[in-house]
């Protein structure tokens, strides 16, 4: 395809189009898998656009679950853009579950915030992999869990709640 072509013609995969977009970062946008693994030996993964998004976050915004997969090997899994959005953060509001499992499963981390945006969206299963990922360890996890459940209506099982319960009962009679 275009992209054998353009490595085959000695092109400069890291040229950027005045946004800062590199043929990876276009290739991840439409999930063209081939195109992305073409360019992973070529490309500098984690080449950032003007706006400080990269090839993993374009790849999650848009649930491209393989591109996503494809990319971990070699990217940033918590590089974050300008306004401190990481892949985990842009695939946890869009309820890519696929997308947000693969990062999991690569050691994404999360402060809360990929929480906070899969529950302002109601996305449950999006909250149900987070809060088994991210154990309540202290009263601000707890409250935010409990808050992010909340706002997304849906019930945590018997022993994640028992457990936040714990946690914030055990901290608050601590202050």
């Amino acid at each position: 395809g275009c992209v054998r072509a353009l490595l085959e013609a000695k092109a400069d995969v890291d040229r950027a189009k005045p946004e800062g977009g590199t043929a990876l970062m276009h290739a991840n946008v439409n999930g063209h898998i081939e195109g992305v693994r073409a360019l992973l030996d070529k490309a500098d993964v984690d080449r950032a656009k003007n706006d400080g998004g990269t090839a993993l976050t374009v790849a999650s915004l848009n649930g491209h679950v393989e591109c996503v997969r494809a990319l971990l090997d070699k990217a940033d899994v918590d590089r974050a853009d300008k306004c401190g959005v990481t892949a985990l953060m842009f695939a946890s509001e869009n309820s890519h579950v696929d997308c947000v499992r693969a990062l999991l499963e690569a050691g994404a981390t999360d402060d809360g915030r990929a929480m906070i945006l899969a529950s302002q969206k109601g996305h449950v299963a999006v909250l149900e992999l987070l809060i088994h990922k991210f154990k309540p360890k202290d009263f601000a996890m707890a409250a935010l869990q409990w808050s992010a459940v909340s706002c997304a209506k849906m019930q945590m099982d018997d022993a994640t709640l028992s457990q936040a319960q714990a946690v914030f009962v055990t901290k608050l009679a601590e202050r």
